[in-house]
């Protein structure tokens, strides 16, 4: 028996190859744009939603926003340049006298807010800030919830100072 030399040429067969793997690109770009626009419809709807939309709904959340007093003490990046400050809701600014301690300073400034519930924001720059000025914020906060008549809510913001040596 002779075997005939067999030639097979398979240069159609990557064609071919090649031609479903561009259709399944193609069709994997579509339905992620698809997905992608129907996600925005999304966000647009629950935006649209959670602003009020009746009358009595922004009557509520008017009154509801009335009801909670807002303070924020600033912790500035260097204490030698600038003292602890307060920022009050209607944004006035009241920096912590030196000969004063922070307790009895904090527990002055927050007793004058009249509302019930009171939302005490700290903001600093987490490498600035030393972790005992850290822990004598949170008990005088926790101080205040604890003899205020008024309850107080906290939160931390963060923030990031660009450094000027980059």
């Amino acid at each position: 028996m002779k075997f005939k030399e067999m030639i097979v040429d398979l240069t159609p067969l990557l064609d071919v190859i090649l031609i479903l793997l561009f259709m399944v690109l193609a069709t994997q770009s579509q339905s992620t744009t698809e997905t992608i626009t129907a996600l925005e419809e999304e966000v647009s709807q629950l935006a649209q939603t959670q602003m009020p939309q009746t009358k009595s709904e922004q009557t509520w959340y008017q009154t509801y926003q009335q009801s909670i007093g807002k303070v924020n003490i600033v912790f500035p990046s260097s204490l030698d340049d600038d003292p602890m400050y307060l920022v009050l809701e209607d944004g006035t600014e009241v920096q912590k006298p030196e000969t004063q301690d922070l307790y009895s300073w904090l527990s002055s400034q927050i007793e004058t807010i009249e509302q019930e519930v009171i939302i005490v924001s700290f903001t600093y720059n987490n490498e600035e800030i030393f972790l005992r000025d850290y822990r004598n914020i949170l008990s005088a906060i926790t101080q205040i919830d604890q003899n205020s008549d008024s309850t107080v809510v906290y939160q931390e913001q963060l923030i990031e100072l660009s450094n000027e040596n980059e």
